[in-house]
């Protein structure tokens, strides 16, 4: 079935998930207030969340995470309020498609942790791609090679709007 993550009292783990949490907790008063209006005004939030997704960490893809299934608090918190991850919408399989927006080179230590969400009666994502970078080397995006200047890579999605 799978190890649901139970944290530990004071782990570095437990650090961390905290930090993201409370970092969501800080925005979560707007994001409330806005996905309240969605229904005239479509919304979309997105950024560097420093964060695993709870999409990504499920009973398919705990053979990944050494047998672990994590809901994720700040991208769990974003799914409870109705806001659409719109890689994994358009990309629904994690395992043939993960995503990938941060990497450590020369050590297998891959997330995605960039994302965008949106929610709206009058928007749909269409495609999404996420590209996995690193800084200061080239990377290629709609046929442009561009010096990339961060540590995380990007997710680009096309929207239609009603």
């Amino acid at each position: 079935d799978g190890i649901r993550y139970q944290p530990r009292s004071r782990g570095l783990g437990d650090v961390y998930k905290r930090q993201r949490h409370n970092m969501i907790q800080k925005v979560l008063p707007y994001l409330k207030k806005y996905s309240q209006e969605t229904d005239s005004i479509p919304m979309i939030f997105g950024g560097d969340m420093n964060s695993l997704s709870h999409l990504d960490w499920t009973k398919k893809t705990k053979k990944l995470h050494n047998d672990l299934i994590v809901p994720w608090g700040a991208t769990k918190i974003l799914d409870d309020l109705g806001l659409i991850d719109s890689y994994r919408k358009e990309n629904p399989n994690p395992l043939t498609h993960p995503g990938i927006t941060w990497d450590k080179k020369g050590r297998k230590d891959s997330h995605r942790i960039d994302y965008i969400f949106y929610k709206g009666k009058s928007i749909k994502s269409t495609k999404s791609k996420s590209y996995n970078a690193f800084f200061n080397e080239p990377i290629t995006i709609n046929g442009k090679e561009i010096i990339y200047p961060s540590d995380h890579g990007i997710v680009v999605t096309t929207f239609k709007l009603k």
